[in-house]
């Protein structure tokens, strides 16, 4: 008797695990005939019906996958120029892990003197203190024929004019390495403003990044995933952009809240 209590008492434990497993990692791989806001995603930051759409034009595996398009004189979303798709806010500590799947077209214009924001995990301010919104502490971007990771911090209670402590670029890549092919992303990061944090980037597996320090803000609430295009430059510095419009495609999102990701 006691034997078989023990055996149900380990397969409950076991079941309660793989259900909290389950619900620590959301995914999304754009299958669903329509967009709906669940569990992993809080809003969609667009302006026009182009501006995202599920696609058939190019998917990672199945059928579609979501495709964001900007372009230059689209009306503006949140006071600039944007096609994004969020997170909902985390909660500021613990290990967390994200995958997905991007897609940059060949056709893909040089801008050599403005930047886009293709990836972001963005700081929520501590707006009673007086912050206000502030550069995100870690991002994929693209600057001319250049790709990197960028993260940016501070320890101080509030984070005035823009102006953290630290910015570093943690990893650069030429873009035309990465055109014209699903890439793989998977990051590992524990948000800290001090210097216990973490970020690790694999690319296809590859592991590119494994990086300790602090990398996030010093915010009462956490941060928030943004995938999307994102070109302040339309909307603030216009002349410094040659190009028009941009499209981006993503697929297979997995965000694991405290939850490792298989296979990492």
């Amino acid at each position: 008797m006691k034997r078989l209590v023990s055996q149900i008492i380990f397969i409950l434990v076991i079941f309660l695990g793989i259900q909290s497993s389950k619900s620590n990692t959301l995914q999304h791989d754009f299958e669903e005939a329509k967009f709906k806001m669940g569990d992993i995603w809080h809003s969609l930051e667009t302006c026009c019906d182009h501006s995202y759409k599920y696609s058939n034009e190019k998917s990672y595996k199945g059928k579609q996958s979501a495709k964001f398009e900007l372009r230059r004189y689209d009306r503006d979303v949140n006071e600039s120029k944007r096609s994004e798709l969020t997170t909902g806010i985390e909660k500021p500590s613990g290990d967390n892990w994200y995958r997905f799947k991007m897609f940059i077209p060949n056709d893909w214009e040089t801008d050599p003197n403005s930047f886009e924001i293709i990836t972001q995990w963005h700081g929520y301010p501590d707006f009673e203190k007086g912050e206000t919104w502030r550069s995100p502490p870690l991002l994929i971007g693209i600057q001319g024929d250049k790709i990197n990771i960028h993260k940016q911090w501070d320890s101080k209670e509030v984070t005035v004019n823009n102006n953290p402590e630290g910015k570093s670029v943690l990893w650069e890549g030429k873009l035309d390495d990465l055109k014209g092919k699903w890439i793989d992303w998977t990051f590992h990061i524990k948000w800290s403003y001090l210097q216990d944090g973490i970020v690790e980037v694999w690319k296809d597996k590859e592991k590119i990044i494994s990086r300790t320090g602090a990398n996030s803000y010093n915010d009462e609430k956490g941060v928030y995933l943004k995938i999307g295009i994102y070109k302040p430059d339309w909307k603030h510095n216009p002349e410094k952009s040659v190009v028009d419009y941009r499209i981006i495609y993503f697929d297979d999102v997995e965000v694991g809240y405290g939850q490792r990701i298989p296979g990492y």
